[in-house]
């Protein structure tokens, strides 16, 4: 049940926890490794194993345990049953292609009306529902580009924020659409 919908349910009173995925620190701590303030060799590689795992596994605790079919049922469902099914959503092969392109598109600006022309979508705000329920159903979310005046925040393009890691490919970095790039700086704002 998402956030939303528990007030709605007449069961008394409720307290609402959100728990995001874990961040590469978050993961270090859960795997107990101990990060001494000067690295010797044998530690950074240790560390070098980690972050390619985290890269690749994402920071659900779940991955970690029993591997990443988990982390593609864990998108299946939120897909399948928590945006088209919870949110009534006709276009179901048009808001995947949109899922896949947020995602493939990491660190790179977009704008509801540039994504609505290339799914050849109608309606700019059809694409910016379709956002709102992938952000109500933690999938991920939009970081705005600061500025002062709130005018601004609102019609500058944002970036997508996946909370989950998959891709189409085994390996993220064998996608010919995602520039190496793009994983330094996913990384900077996950850790």
């Amino acid at each position: 049940m998402l956030s939303g919908e528990l007030a709605t349910r007449p069961t008394g009173r409720y307290v609402d926890f959100t728990l995001f995925p874990f961040s590469f620190k978050e993961l270090i701590r859960y795997r107990e490794v101990a990060i001494p303030k000067e690295f010797a060799a044998t530690k950074t590689a240790e560390v070098r194993r980690f972050l390619q795992e985290y890269l690749e596994y994402g920071g659900f605790p779940e991955t970690h345990r029993f591997g990443r079919e988990i982390l593609v049922r864990i998108y299946s469902d939120i897909v399948q049953k928590d945006i088209l099914r919870r949110f009534g959503i006709k276009k179901k092969n048009t808001l995947k292609e949109f899922v896949k392109y947020l995602i493939s598109n990491l660190a790179r600006e977009f704008s509801y009306r540039k994504i609505a022309n290339v799914l050849e979508v109608k309606d700019v705000h059809t694409v910016k529902n379709w956002f709102d329920a992938i952000e109500n159903s933690y999938l991920g979310f939009a970081l705005e580009r600061y500025s002062p005046k709130i005018k601004q925040q609102i019609i500058a393009p944002k970036n997508f924020m996946p909370l989950i890691m998959v891709w189409p490919h085994p390996w993220p970095s064998e996608s010919p659409r995602i520039p190496k790039d793009s994983w330094k700086t996913w990384l900077l704002w996950n850790c």
